[in-house]
């Protein structure tokens, strides 16, 4: 539940300081916020590699992947956690990166005309396609070896394929997106939100806008 609600969380954070210069007539740069998400992300993040690969006798959980997948921030896509676990928890900093990556493309597209239901289209097809591949993973890599009786395998295929990869990690993140928007777009609705937390799940389900700002 605390890594959900991580994703939550910088769902929120990071959308409302995209979005928030669009509902204000402006757009955001880009190139400013790749920077700033670099450098607050990937100094400390290669200094601690670093030390993994320098004193390979103080990891946790044995080796390391292949050094290429924690560079490349993919060791959450291609992960063989049998073979080794050291720095292990990179992969929640992975999807971060994805996210970082996959978010300013999309509310870019959205932006050159935007419509409520372009975005609701959006936020249906990441929640319902994510609930249909964790469903398919599970009946087929996952249910098979728990009936066989390999639970160390289900496991094993549960945590790579269900649990670390960023593609079901999508509507976590899309939850914060959603009370960000809902913050940029509608603050009365963000008013009452505050006043009222418990209708946050109601608000964020309903449409955004009848009609969205204007282009910019």
């Amino acid at each position: 539940m605390g890594v959900d609600l991580f994703f939550v969380l910088s769902g929120y954070l990071i959308g409302w300081q995209v979005l928030r210069e669009y509902a204000q007539g402006g757009k955001p740069s880009w190139r400013d916020f790749m920077i700033g998400r670099a450098l607050r992300i990937l100094p400390a993040y290669y200094v601690v590699l670093a030390l993994y690969v320098a004193f390979p006798l103080g990891r946790e959980g044995g080796d390391l992947q292949p050094l290429r997948k924690y560079i490349t921030f993919s060791v959450n896509l291609f992960a063989d956690w049998g073979s080794g676990r050291a720095y292990s928890h990179a992969w929640s900093l992975c999807v971060e990166e994805h996210f970082y990556l996959l978010f300013p493309v999309t509310v870019w597209l959205l932006a050159r005309r935007p419509r409520s239901a372009y975005f609701i289209a959006v936020v249906v097809a990441i929640i319902g396609l994510g609930i249909l591949l964790r469903a398919w993973l599970w009946h087929t890599h996952v249910a098979p070896v728990i009936n066989a009786g390999d639970i160390e395998a289900a496991m094993r295929n549960y945590v790579s394929m269900i649990y670390n990869p960023t593609y079901v990690r999508l509507d976590g993140l899309l939850a914060g997106v959603i009370l960000a928007a809902v913050r940029a777009f509608r603050p009365l609705w963000w008013q009452r939100v505050l006043r009222h937390p418990w209708t946050a799940g109601i608000t964020a389900a309903r449409p955004l806008a009848r009609s969205a700002p204007p282009a910019r």
